[in-house]
């Protein structure tokens, strides 16, 4: 394609998470030629897709789900946690995502950006090409915002077949509920899906390498968190680390991990 016949624009964004729409649609209401590209047809980025919004819907199922709440202002055992399925458990999840990916869809038309789906990668300083499967497009801009986001970080140590070993994007697709998780690192993120499946009925062991969990909180809040954590029978192991990890391709078959305490 000659540079005559390539799309030109003031401004390409690259990745359609939170950051990446707010700066196309902006830049088009002001009046500027803009394009936006995203490698995956859900649009969102983590924040939608994999990140703050499945995690939290997935909390408030759970906490509907187990009538955790209910039991324990009004003293009532009424749950459906033990008859709910992983499809009752996903599904606000799921609509949630879809809803919100269509919301910033809508919002990228309405303000006349054009959306490429795929790859993005550079030609050069001013010419970004996009590849979709065999498809491959190129464009010109005068300005690019790269807001490519995050994922997460897979040690080769650890055997992930987003099948029972995942990262907190797989886990997000579970087919079934485990009978016990170990959650492998003490973050937020570690700590909310220790409390989400907990809620759920599941056996929950979270592996902390050091001897306090969220150290960048306010500790009195962290250790009414680790309070709560062991109130739910969640057992945390501090100043531990994962040595190795075993996972027999039989489902039926326990994983094996090896601590490590210092």
């Amino acid at each position: 394609m000659s540079h005559s016949t390539m799309k030109q624009y003031d401004l390409i964004v690259i990745g359609a998470g939170p950051a990446g729409e707010k700066a196309a649609v902006k830049a088009a209401y002001f009046g500027h030629k803009v394009a936006i590209i995203d490698k995956s047809p859900s649009l969102g980025g983590a924040a939608v897709n994999t990140g703050t919004l499945p995690s939290k819907t997935l909390k408030e199922t759970a906490l509907f789900l187990s009538g955790k709440y209910e039991k324990e202002l009004y003293k009532l055992d009424q749950t459906l946690s033990e008859t709910a399925t992983i499809d009752d458990f996903l599904h606000a999840k799921d609509t949630i995502i879809s809803s919100e990916a269509q919301e910033i869809l809508e919002n990228i038309i309405r303000h006349k950006v054009d959306l490429y789906t795929g790859d993005a990668k550079f030609i050069d300083a001013n010419h970004v090409e996009i590849l979709e499967n065999d498809k491959q497009t190129k464009i010109q801009g005068t300005h690019t915002i790269i807001a490519t986001g995050s994922y997460p970080y897979q040690p080769k140590v650890i055997p992930f077949d987003n099948n029972r070993v995942h990262d907190s994007d797989s886990i997000l697709n579970i087919d079934r509920f485990p009978k016990s998780l170990c959650v492998i690192g003490a973050g937020v993120i570690g700590c909310e899906y220790c409390t989400i499946f907990s809620t759920m009925g599941v056996k929950v062991h979270l592996v902390n390498a050091y001897d306090v969990v969220l150290p960048f909180l306010d500790q009195e809040i962290a250790n009414g968190l680790v309070k709560q954590m062991r109130k739910d029978d969640i057992k945390i192991h501090f100043n531990t680390k994962m040595k190795a990890i075993k996972a027999p391709e039989n489902n039926k078959e326990a994983i094996e991990i090896e601590l490590q305490t210092r």
